[in-house]
């Protein structure tokens, strides 16, 4: 079994740091073998599948959506950050599968805005959470698993000059080089070398999209290329990885093609997709100025300002379901302040998809949280397709059942809203 990485294991860095501690890295090169396990999941292994995306190494933000969904005994909150060692995967959560679709790392923006990150080493202490919760989720037959973003690619894998200004600068002055950086960061993608995982034919997760940048084409190269990662040993993968990112490939962590095509385009193609359910991240749900797939879809659910945190966006359904689920809602401090305009009061709302599974996809869910409250809104399961798509007064190939059945919990017994049908609006440019 795969040994915890212990509080003893990892002092506070001083600058430059340069290597992770020596009994810290024997003990990820003795897990990456045991952690170790095909992209292509079987349907039956697990019953619940929970996924998010772009944490951006907002270790607070990740950590308050996985206990709010149960996930984890408890949360960081205002603790101190160093807490991470004592959490651990939920014993309740059994036979659960969380996925993380990329980027875990780069909490700054252009605009100078960063996470929390006093002494630069957040990404490390993120990625050794992630590790420990793999290793006790595995106690309860249960997983996480994380892709590789175009964030993680560009600035830990290469050093792509386009990026690198979104590195902290805390973290710039702790490690001083790139290559330090990197050097403390790539082992634990070598115990989770994934650019892709399915599960079965029912779902596909990927940072951007498993078609190329021009919805030409299902990226098939992206298959064959994790397939080839799944039997590297640990000393190659990171190679194999930035080898094989060629061509279209780069396209399945760094494009937008569904949401930079009309929805009916984007539904049309994905209807032909040998998964039931692609789940992406990298297209940030609370950027809602272009008339796609995304705006649509809040539109259609005005009961959530998605500008106030992100949702998560589902659209393209038919009678099996939702075709696509977006589930970058921004996270990350870096991106959005989360402050009541009124009350000047930070404002914690997120939300995290949750599938639940019988050989098959039975039932579809937002579990969203704010102020403290949770509130699982189903938008489709099995039987009940139909129901739920009327419920958005939606029709035609582009339809979603984002709205869905909302069942909250509260004092009385659980009762049920409806969402409404909206007017359409212009096209605008779109701004990331």
């Amino acid at each position: 079994m795969a040994e915890f990485i212990l509080e003893e294991d990892y002092p506070i860095p001083e600058t430059p740091f340069t290597e992770l501690p020596e009994g810290m890295l024997q003990k990820l090169t003795n897990a990456a073998p045991i952690l170790q396990s095909s992209y292509n999941i079987p349907v039956d292994k697990y019953t619940t599948v929970y996924a998010t995306s772009d944490i951006h190494a907002d270790l607070k933000a990740i950590s308050n959506i996985l206990y709010s969904a149960g996930l984890i005994t408890e949360s960081i909150g205002d603790t101190s950050i160093r807490n991470i060692f004592n959490v651990r995967w939920n014993p309740t959560a059994k036979n659960t599968l969380l996925i993380i679709a990329g980027d875990i790392v780069d909490g700054k923006r252009r605009d100078g805005n960063q996470v929390d990150d006093p002494t630069g080493d957040i990404e490390v202490l993120l990625h050794i959470f992630l590790y420990n919760l793999r290793v006790s989720a595995r106690e309860v037959n249960s997983e996480l698993r994380f892709t590789i973003g175009n964030h993680d690619y560009y600035t830990v894998f290469t050093h792509n000059h386009i990026l690198l200004p979104y590195i902290h600068d805390k973290a710039n002055e702790l490690f001083m080089t790139k290559d330090y950086r990197s050097a403390c960061l790539l082992p634990f993608y070598r115990c989770c070398p994934y650019i892709c995982i399915t599960i079965g034919s029912e779902l596909m997760f990927i940072h951007a999209s498993y078609h190329d940048k021009t919805l030409t084409k299902p990226l098939n190269d992206i298959l064959e290329l994790q397939e080839k990662v799944d039997t590297t040993d640990y000393d190659n993968i990171i190679d194999v990885i930035i080898e094989g990112f060629k061509g279209t490939v780069i396209d399945g962590i760094d494009s937008r093609p569904y949401v930079r095509n009309p929805a009916f385009t984007v539904c049309e193609k994905l209807k032909k997709s040998p998964y039931r359910l692609i789940v992406v991240g990298h297209c940030q749900t609370n950027v809602t100025n272009v008339d796609n797939i995304i705006k649509n879809e809040i539109e259609k659910d005005k009961t959530n300002n998605c500008t106030k945190g992100g949702c998560v966006v589902l659209g393209c359904a038919d009678i099996d379901g939702p075709r696509i689920a977006f589930v970058d809602i921004s996270m990350s401090k870096a991106f959005i302040q989360r402050e009541n305009p009124t009350t000047k009061e930070t404002l914690e709302r997120y939300e995290i998809l949750k599938i639940e599974l019988d050989n098959e996809i039975k039932r579809v869910s937002r579990v969203h949280t704010h102020d403290g409250t949770n509130d699982e809104i189903i938008v489709w399961y099995v039987n009940n397709a139909y129901v739920n798509n009327a419920n958005t007064g939606c029709s035609g190939a582009s339809c979603s059942i984002m709205g869905g059945n909302r069942k909250r919990k509260t004092k009385d017994k659980r009762r049920i809203r409806r969402t409404k049908k909206v007017k359409k609006v212009k096209r605008e440019n779109l701004v990331y």
